[in-house]
């Protein structure tokens, strides 16, 4: 909650989650959900990146 406060963007891998039989209501709210193509970029010129 305090990272989305802080305007921290987080993604979730959708094919991990569909993988799994996750479904997007058990995560917390303010997740993108995108595939490791779109997410490369953005990792690549992030500041800071966890991947966990």
């Amino acid at each position: 909650e305090l990272c989305i406060e802080a305007d921290v963007k987080m993604y979730a891998c959708q094919m991990t989650v569909d993988v799994f039989g996750f479904s997007h209501d058990e995560f917390i709210g303010g997740i993108d959900y995108v595939g490791a193509t779109y997410f490369l970029p953005i990792g690549k010129d992030a500041d800071v990146c966890l991947f966990i």
